[in-house]
């Protein structure tokens, strides 16, 4: 009976949903009258965010993220896994290896290089202190060096497209560690639910991936050649970071990362917090804010920390205070008009 109502129900669920998202003339409407999500239950999780709360996964989250070695992934690494995907699909097509270091969600370090290792090695620079038991998650099929170079520590969960076997031997080695193989391929990036009392929030993805080439340069001083390179690669780093957010780096490395603040020239003072902590010069390199400066006090305070270019969406009132501001510490600004809030 319950094999034949899922099934009846479903296809009747479905004719709903189909006839709801009809408009006036027949015209289909991206969001219909009424939702109808039909998940399967996959498993009962150990417990939710925190152990006394209960927790289950539906759906097929297994498709995207095959699980190769280790205990069950609790609800956290399943939310973990989630964003670190998301950040490094935007890496999926770069010739150059690049790896994230995730920690309850957010990156607290991400860097290309010519290998695994030296990318790893890079991105763990930006804070040393933070990996211990989060998530690593690379672009290219995980090599030996590298899980030679992981095992000296304590990581949660290890994310990859692939792994060689020598790799993957040495990686099962400890029983605790969950190792992924991530099927990018079937990802379903088509919607975003969140669940809210009494109700669902439904939104597309956020799947744009801007070039920064192509904003408007508000500034007099454009952009040098390597100053465009860095801020294209914090860009997409700081639309993976929490709100309010704003990402320090230099090349094709992350120097530090300001994220989850509530004030935006909050963010960048607890990235420059961070940086002097662990003794890194933020001098010389460009800022990305994945939403605009609302005042002047965030440029001024970039500018002291060092940085000499900035990206951000732009929008804000006072825009011609930040574009001034910038101009009067002869940094260059570009505006991509696109905002990446991720709440």
């Amino acid at each position: 009976a319950r094999k034949a109502f899922v099934k009846t129900g479903r296809y009747d669920n479905a004719i709903a949903d189909y006839l709801g998202r009809l408009g006036e003339g027949g015209v289909v409407q991206r969001f219909g009258k009424t939702l109808h999500l039909g998940y399967d239950f996959a498993q009962e999780l150990r417990y939710g965010e925190n152990p006394h709360q209960a927790g289950a996964l539906y759906g097929d989250f297994s498709a995207v993220a095959e699980q190769l070695h280790g205990k069950e992934l609790s609800y956290n690494n399943i939310l973990d896994a989630r964003y670190a995907m998301l950040l490094m699909k935007d890496f999926l097509e770069d010739e150059l290896p690049v790896v994230s270091i995730l920690k309850h969600t957010t990156p607290c370090g991400v860097a290309a290089a010519s290998t695994l290792l030296e990318a790893f090695n890079a991105a763990f620079k930006t804070d040393p202190e933070s990996p211990f038991g989060g998530i690593v998650i690379c672009n290219k099929i995980w090599d030996l060096v590298l899980a030679m170079r992981v095992n000296e520590m304590f990581t949660e969960v290890l994310i990859a497209p692939d792994y060689t076997p020598e790799a993957l031997a040495l990686l099962r080695k400890k029983k605790d560690r969950r190792l992924i193989r991530w099927h990018p391929q079937a990802m379903n990036l088509d919607f975003d639910y969140r669940g809210v009392p009494n109700g669902m929030l439904v939104q597309e993805y956020d799947t744009a991936v801007e070039i920064v080439r192509m904003g408007q340069v508000v500034t007099t001083r454009p952009p040098t050649t390597e100053e465009h390179a860095s801020l294209s690669f914090v860009w997409k780093v700081a639309k993976a970071a929490r709100s309010n957010a704003v990402v320090f780096g230099s090349g094709t490395r992350t120097f530090a990362i300001g994220s989850g603040s509530p004030a935006r020239v909050g963010a960048v003072h607890v990235a420059r917090d961070t940086a002097k902590h662990l003794g890194i010069s933020l001098v010389g390199t460009v800022l990305a804010s994945e939403a605009m400066f609302p005042f002047r006090d965030g440029v001024d305070q970039v500018a002291a920390a060092g940085a000499t270019a900035i990206v951000q969406p732009g929008g804000s009132k006072r825009d011609d205070e930040v574009i001034a501001a910038a101009n009067e510490h002869d940094m260059a600004m570009i505006f991509t008009h696109y905002r990446h809030f991720r709440h």
